[in-house]
């Protein structure tokens, strides 16, 4: 329950017309929902038996023994992706030049 209370804080504070495109229709329930449900199994997801998953970066070394491993948002935090972001981001109106001809 504590996650999905942030990852609601984190979306809010990132988008705060949110709840006003929600009841305007705007942007569906179930758009949020499965960005909230994304950003809290990020945050849960235990690594796995092969790569861990949020492994960025990989490096090892033979002689004299040295490994290094870099994840993104493996302390348990919710995030949002660039997916996410796009998913919740409103959407541009596509403007058109036009010029007028002057006879």
């Amino acid at each position: 329950m504590q996650k999905l209370s942030e990852a609601s804080i984190e979306i809010r504070g990132l988008y705060p017309d949110i709840d006003a495109r929600l009841q305007a229709g705007v942007i569906g329930t179930d758009v949020v929902g499965l960005v909230v449900n994304r950003m809290v199994k990020r945050a849960l997801e235990q690594p796995a038996d092969e790569m861990p998953a949020g492994l960025t970066q990989f490096q090892t070394t033979v002689g004299p023994f040295a490994q290094s491993m870099s994840f993104s948002g493996r302390d348990g935090a919710v995030y949002l992706t660039r997916a996410d972001k796009n998913l919740l981001a409103p959407k541009k109106v596509e403007r058109k030049a036009w010029t007028i001809e002057v006879v």
